[in-house]
């Protein structure tokens, strides 16, 4: 069965004035969150071609760490991802508040900028946070992203995607539907990859039923929460 590298091998030469964004490529930003790099942090930031090229890649034990990596490399390689610059990455846990956060920005050669959610580490503040998500309306993860997205429009005027698997999908969702209204309007899809919707007091809200359209959400088939 192909997977994102193979998609990769045949499109990454591709590059995105000549072939548009499409999911695949959200899912790409969307692992790339999972990854934790050397020096990201910063305003400038750095290309991928310039991370995978100087090792600024952080190693990991997590299982799906070598996967990851292979899509990173590949992405680094094509000329539809390697000018792509990531700043102003951040990675937060906090046990006392009950809190894992993790995000980063994406300037991708089409002029846009990515802004991508992780989902759930493996550490058991995170996986406690997710299941405060089923009966909390807010949780401080999504408090998090609301001013992640603020911050980071804030940057530039450049058009928004967001993107987020799993957790980091409904933080997507969650920032979009609260975020100021001039915000929402520059952002122009938000792709959430086996993400948890929200809950109706978030969904009846006007900020959410403005971005409502712009969702765009997949569900795998083994999904079973």
């Amino acid at each position: 069965m192909a997977n994102m590298v193979d998609y990769l091998a045949w499109r990454g030469d591709v590059p995105l004035s000549v072939s548009p964004w499409n999911e695949i490529d959200g899912l790409l930003a969307a692992t790339v969150s999972y990854l934790n790099f050397y020096g990201v942090g910063n305003p400038r930031g750095w290309t991928l071609e310039e991370m995978a090229r100087i090792n600024l890649l952080q190693p990991s034990d997590n299982a799906s760490f070598s996967g990851r990596k292979a899509a990173f490399e590949a992405m680094a390689k094509g000329e539809r991802f390697r000018d792509s610059r990531i700043h102003h990455a951040i990675a937060l846990t906090d046990a006392e508040i009950g809190m894992q956060f993790s995000a980063m920005c994406m300037d991708l050669p089409d002029g846009t900028t990515c802004v991508a959610f992780r989902g759930t580490d493996n550490t058991l503040v995170g996986w406690r946070e997710d299941f405060n998500m089923a009966y909390t309306t807010r949780v401080p993860a999504q408090e998090a992203a609301i001013l992640y997205l603020t911050r980071a429009a804030a940057l530039s005027k450049r058009t928004l995607r967001l993107v987020g698997h799993s957790k980091g999908g409904n933080l997507a969702v969650y920032a979009a539907a609260l975020v100021a209204e001039g915000i929402q309007n520059r952002i122009e899809s938000i792709w959430s990859y086996d993400g948890p919707g929200v809950n109706r007091e978030i969904s009846q809200t006007e900020g959410f039923l403005r971005i409502r359209e712009k969702i765009r959400s997949y569900l795998p088939q083994t999904s079973i929460i």
